[in-house]
């Protein structure tokens, strides 16, 4: 039995992006899950969504953003 996953979005290029998902285990206990995501340069924001339903929930309401602030050092093209 498939779960239903959980969506995984990152900010940029002045619009919400799709970097992933994650399944999720099912069941009421809690769980654990983990997303390796890249950071960039300067503020990075992230927000995840637990997908249900016919629609795997792709619409409707996000439950928070996060964001972080990356020291990496920016890319400058020679």
């Amino acid at each position: 039995m498939i779960e239903d996953p959980f969506i995984i979005q990152q900010y940029k290029w002045n619009k919400w992006v799709n970097i992933g998902e994650v399944n999720g285990t099912g069941g009421r206990q809690m769980n654990t899950y983990s997303f390796q995501a890249d950071l960039h340069f300067g503020l990075n924001r992230k927000r995840v969504k637990h997908a249900n339903g016919n629609a795997r929930g792709r619409s409707g309401n996000w439950p928070g953003t996060r964001s972080i602030t990356s020291t990496k050092p920016k890319v400058i093209p020679i």
